[in-house]
């Protein structure tokens, strides 16, 4: 198996992208691929 990135668990909060951290969005604006639930 070969190496692999980082895996980030970001929470959104109420989903208000008001609120969202800039750490978060640069993490989530970097990412190739987003999941959601």
């Amino acid at each position: 198996m070969s190496a692999r990135g980082p895996l980030w668990g970001v929470g959104l909060g109420p989903g208000d992208p008001e609120l969202v951290t800039v750490k978060a969005a640069r993490v989530i604006g970097a990412a190739d691929v987003v999941a959601y639930h």
